[in-house]
């Protein structure tokens, strides 16, 4: 049976990046540039993106701030109405959450959840960073090969040092850094529970785990919709699919 992915969560980028696989088996050492091209270009998009959905979290951590102090002044407390005043001006300086939360209660959850917040979009942004560079990786992998193939080997050489630059990028370490670091403060039930596939026998070993961008199992029948069980995101949608148990197969 044939299985039409359509990924959903990378979009524009993957797709872009997928279509330059299909091309590679045709390329020159011209093609690096617009590999070079699409990579930077949806590396940007996911940076952007991120900013703007930091800047937005800052927003509405303000107007909580704001409504706080409202709230806070209305009961005559004095000390809580100086501490939120004190918040709202370190938060326009530092823009950041603290290091160490506040002592006052109501202020210290308010930092909490919009810590956790950003800490969940950090994550999302590091992910979708380390597939959209293991899918370029790919890509420059087919077109290394298709060089050498005709003969073409400084433009296989050139493609050679992009890969190892693309790797060893600061933005690309900080997001392995982020999910690493995500990955060891999270607890192991946590883990399972969201990340791991719904039934034991189709878990997949802790080695195998390892920068794992995708990961569709098809443990459960999800009609239309297909889960990536990698944590990356990368959700799909299949078209003209039925789901069966294997034991239900005659």
């Amino acid at each position: 049976m044939l299985y039409v992915i359509k990924i959903a969560g990378m979009k524009k980028l993957i797709i872009a990046l997928a279509c330059l696989l299909l091309v590679a088996g045709s390329a020159s050492s011209a093609d690096l540039a617009t590999y070079n091209a699409t990579y930077q270009k949806s590396l940007g998009d996911i940076i952007l993106s991120h900013a703007m959905t930091i800047t937005d979290l800052g927003a509405q951590y303000t107007k909580a701030l704001d409504g706080l102090l409202e709230a806070v002044k209305k009961t005559g407390d004095l000390d809580n109405t100086t501490a939120v005043m004190n918040e709202i001006k370190r938060f326009e300086d530092a823009k950041a959450m603290p290091e160490k939360l506040s002592e006052v209660p109501r202020i210290k959850s308010m930092q909490a959840f919009y810590s956790n917040q950003q800490s969940a979009h950090d994550l999302a942004r590091a992910k979708k960073s380390v597939a959209l560079t293991s899918q370029y990786d790919q890509a420059m992998e087919r077109l290394q090969k298709s060089l050498v193939a005709s003969s073409d080997l400084d433009g296989a050489r050139a493609v050679q040092a992009a890969r190892k630059k693309a790797q060893g990028e600061p933005a690309y370490l900080e997001s392995i850094g982020v999910i690493k670091t995500v990955a060891l403060s999270t607890p192991a039930q946590e883990i399972s529970k969201n990340n791991a596939p719904t039934t034991a026998k189709t878990a997949l070993p802790l080695t195998l785990r390892k920068d794992l961008v995708l990961w569709y199992d098809f443990a459960k029948d999800e009609k239309d919709k297909v889960t990536d069980r990698s944590g990356a995101g990368n959700d799909g949608k299949a078209e003209g699919a039925t789901w069966k148990m294997l034991s239900d197969r005659r």
